[in-house]
């Protein structure tokens, strides 16, 4: 297996954090359910709290590749696009995980 992890970070714009967490929130549920998924939570910063942050680990590259191209995402991306002022989006491979 290769384990493929993610972190995505998103900044809300001001003003629009609790909708972006609203939006963000409303997916989780449905992605973990999502073939590959080993873990997808979201975060809150508590020193930023206009920034958020997924991680996630997925069983594959492949499925990650199905996770970006589902309509799960491609609909979260276009409810949120006006509300961020920034997106970050980072894959890891592991060094020390248990697989």
């Amino acid at each position: 297996m290769n384990t493929v992890y993610v972190t995505a970070t998103l900044k809300a714009k001001p003003g629009m954090e609790k909708s972006l967490e609203h939006e963000l929130a409303a997916v989780v549920s449905r992605v973990r359910s999502e073939k590959g998924c080993l873990r997808y939570d979201l975060h809150k910063c508590t020193d930023h709290t206009s920034t958020f942050l997924f991680y996630e680990i997925w069983e594959s590259k492949e499925a990650l590749d199905i996770h970006a191209s589902a309509p799960t995402l491609t609909a979260l991306q276009e409810k949120i696009a006006d509300m961020l002022v920034s997106g970050e989006v980072t894959t890891w491979s592991g060094i020390d995980t248990p697989e």
